[in-house]
Formats: C-alpha cells, sequence, structure tokens
C-alpha cells in the first residue's frame, strides 16, 4: 500500500465536523423541510458558511441524545 492510499483510508475513518442539510436529514431518516424546520424554529442549530447552511456534527448528536 503507498503512502496515497493509507491517507485516504486513515481520513475514511473520521466523521465529517458539519453535513449539509441534505445529508442530515439522511442521516436523521427525516425529510429536508423538516431539518429546515427544525432549524427555523431553533431545534437544530445551522451555520451558514457562503451560500451553504451547515449542521455540526455535535449538535447532530446533540439532538439524537
Amino acid at each position: 500500500m503507498s503512502a496515497d492510499e493509507y491517507d485516504i483510508y486513515e481520513l475514511a475513518a473520521f466523521e465529517p465536523l458539519a453535513y449539509s442539510i441534505a445529508a442530515a436529514a439522511r442521516l436523521l431518516g427525516v425529510s429536508v423541510s423538516s431539518v429546515r424546520a427544525l432549524i427555523r424554529d431553533g431545534t437544530l442549530p445551522a451555520v451558514k458558511r457562503g451560500r451553504r447552511t451547515l449542521i455540526l456534527a455535535w449538535d447532530l448528536k446533540k439532538l439524537l441524545t
């Protein structure tokens, strides 16, 4: 295995720090509009980065616990 291949496999073991609304919806098993509603009512914090809205991984975990 080359060094480049090792780096790819090593990175794959890490969880993303943030998710898009669509990815968060898939993880939660709900619709995108449901995630948008959770953000709108303040239940699920989100951050804007340019045109993207991101949900931090620990906020998703907190929502589920």
